[in-house]
């Protein structure tokens, strides 16, 4: 996940495009950069609140030690995170 832990990973920001060439952002996606777009000729729309539009991720991490899984979940979607032990088998 690109150096990031799972909850950091699944909360960056996103973006989606459409077929006629418009790209929905999130909000959090730098000003600086959907100008960059906008001027290269992109039809750039800003989503402003948490919208399933944009999809959902949920991640389960096996740490290295096989003992742990971590969840993370996005608020985007009505489920939550959480963690479970898990029995090591041979």
């Amino acid at each position: 996940m690109f150096g990031m832990p799972p909850q950091e990973a699944v909360d960056a920001p996103r973006y989606r495009s459409y077929p006629d060439g418009t790209l929905l952002l999130d909000a959090g996606i730098d000003a600086r950069v959907r100008a960059q777009l906008t001027q290269r000729g992109h039809r750039v729309k800003v989503q402003e609140a948490a919208s399933a539009e944009l999809g959902g991720a949920q991640v389960i991490l096996l740490l290295p030690s096989g003992a742990l899984m971590v969840g993370a979940d996005h608020p985007r979607k009505d489920t939550k995170p959480g963690s479970m032990e898990r029995e090591m088998v041979d």
